[in-house]
């Protein structure tokens, strides 16, 4: 059993039916780490009035809220379908110091057709089927001064995770970007950075958090007729990756192929649009065998003050507590059998009953209580994977050395 401290309490959530079931991503192994973003390709120059990205500005209680959409589409020889999903990803400051901000980041993604299906009952006045529970994510996410992203595991103090403006906890490389389906956890809206100004005249590589697959290559540019999002000006930084194959194509191998765009403001930091296009064929075959879109925006920026942030991060305590208590409870699932869940649930349902209306967060908690239902059922959760943190002694913002 892994112990609580290496527990990577990221809350991978069960899918409902008809959803796939969001795989935990995989951490790297045990030995050496990449060195983190940032390592500039060249080193930019600044020209008066060029626009330049700050480092993003985050306070404790700012709230983002993103809206987009998914689409997959798979063409292989006996699978073909076709997948939209509505996304929401939503951004809260849990905890802020003056090195780095602590967010916690919120992933929905709901079924189109569920939706669909939903109006077109309540329309006929049939009795059809609810539309099912959105897959859900929430992951916890420190951003250090210089705008790169870690993943954040709160060390538990027992049952309980409390989360301040100094959580204590060991960082781990962000997800990576799954290039056959959606991302059950959507951080691309914090994209690496340079190590200089983020400006016009920037070029810049990252290590891929999956170290089989080349390093991501960036670039700002600012010759699009679109640089306003959401009222701001903004300057798109964009990512070309792809495999070896795809421009040398052999036959039965399969190649694959990322751009990306991240709009970022000029006046914050803070992403405003981001869109996503993985492609995938094999062989010499030009048709493509996967694509994924991801295209979301900002839809709405708030700050939570008193109660209300006191709420919204009690929820995602809450639900980031539950989880590392099942992920401690499913490896022994068989040995244990059900009580041992049914006293968690137990716990969960009188959280719920004693705190309404929920907050903005509470999807996250009811799909801990499903997770929880289903192992008590017998059904196999898979525990969140433990990994290789990130050495305790580094400081935010310097490159992990070599180990």
């Amino acid at each position: 059993m892994p112990s609580a401290g290496l527990l990577l309490l990221n809350v991978v959530l069960a899918a409902p039916p008809g959803v796939p079931a969001p795989l935990p991503f995989t951490l790297p192994p045990p030995g050496p780490m990449p060195t983190p973003a940032r390592v500039a390709v060249r080193p930019p120059k600044v020209l008066p009035g060029e626009a330049t990205v700050p480092p993003p500005a985050f306070e404790r209680g700012d709230e983002w809220v993103y809206r987009g959409t998914v689409t997959e589409v798979v063409d292989r020889a006996g699978v073909r379908f076709r997948r939209a999903h509505d996304l929401e990803v939503r951004v809260l400051v849990v905890g802020r110091q003056k090195a780095h901000a602590d967010l916690a980041v919120l992933t929905l993604l709901r079924r189109t057709d569920d939706v669909v299906t939903a109006s077109a009952s309540a329309v006929a006045g049939a009795q059809g089927r609810p539309p099912a529970p959105p897959a859900a994510r929430l992951d916890l996410v420190r951003v250090d001064a210089a705008g790169t992203a870690r993943l954040l595991v709160p060390a538990p103090a027992g049952d309980a995770v409390t989360l301040g403006d100094s959580t204590p906890g060991p960082l781990y490389a962000l997800p990576a970007v799954p290039l056959d389906g959606f991302a059950p956890s959507e951080v691309g809206l914090l994209p690496p950075r340079p190590a200089g100004p983020l400006s016009a005249a920037a070029a810049w590589a990252a290590p891929d958090p999956d170290t089989a697959r080349p390093p991501q290559s960036w670039a700002a540019r600012a010759d699009t007729p679109d640089d306003y999002v959401a009222g701001g000006r903004c300057l798109p930084a964009t990512l070309t990756q792809r495999s070896p194959t795809w421009l040398a194509p052999r036959g039965g191998e399969a190649a694959w192929e990322r751009a990306e765009t991240v709009w970022l403001s000029t006046e914050d930091g803070t992403a405003r649009r981001v869109r996503r296009s993985i492609t995938q064929r094999v062989g010499l075959n030009p048709n493509p065998t996967v694509t994924v879109e991801v295209k979301y925006e900002l839809d709405g920026q708030t700050r939570l003050n008193g109660r209300a942030f006191e709420r919204a991060r009690r929820e995602v305590e809450v639900a980031v507590g539950a989880a590392a208590r099942l992920d401690r409870l499913a490896p022994d699932a068989t040995r244990l059998g059900p009580r041992p869940f049914e006293v968690q649930l137990a716990k969960l349902d009188e959280y719920l009953k004693a705190n309404q209306p929920g907050t903005a967060y509470r999807e996250a908690v009811l799909s801990v209580a499903r997770r929880l239902d289903a192992a008590r059922s017998g059904d196999g959760v898979k525990p969140a994977p433990a990994g290789r943190p990130f050495p305790a002694d580094r400081v935010d913002g310097a490159p992990t050395p070599e180990r």
